[in-house]
């Protein structure tokens, strides 16, 4: 039996978003601002162009859980981001993680520093698992909401 017919494999634990995301030296992962809605204040008379992004930091966080057969097996987590209007924004992201025996829970941290704003609407992150080159973990789809604030 081949490594890739067993259906063990890292089972997500928690996906979210995020102003930043800080790890400390345990390895212990601590989520600030989350969010699932980002505001966007608008001048009064402003019309942004539909590839209009703004300078705005912000993080995903997964923690996966892998058990002790998955140790020493390197794992790519891919990342496409897509705006409110189905077009995508930046390109495809690729993090790798190994499990090691002694850190079965593996945190996986993509930041971003930047938020399209052209279209109001929702933005969508689709993730996956591969391990060698093939799918593991299937497609998975999280967001969050841009709301564009008319300024008074």
């Amino acid at each position: 039996m081949t490594w890739l017919l067993r259906k063990v494999m890292p089972t997500l634990k928690l996906a979210t978003f995020c102003e930043k995301v800080i790890v400390d030296v345990n390895g212990v992962p601590s989520a600030i601002g989350l969010f699932s809605q980002l505001n966007v204040a608008v001048p009064p008379a402003t019309i942004f162009p539909e590839n209009a992004i703004a300078p705005k930091e912000w993080a995903m966080l997964f923690i996966w859980e892998c058990t002790l057969e998955e140790v020493g097996r390197e794992f790519s987590q891919l990342f496409k981001a897509t705006t409110a209007d189905g077009k995508s924004f930046g390109a495809q992201s690729t993090i790798k993680f190994t499990p090691q025996r002694d850190r079965l829970r593996q945190n996986v941290v993509a930041n971003s520093q930047a938020v399209p704003i052209g279209r109001a609407g929702k933005v969508t992150i689709t993730t996956h698992l591969e391990l060698d080159e093939q799918i593991v973990v299937s497609p998975m789809e999280f967001g969050f909401d841009v709301v564009l604030v008319k300024a008074v």
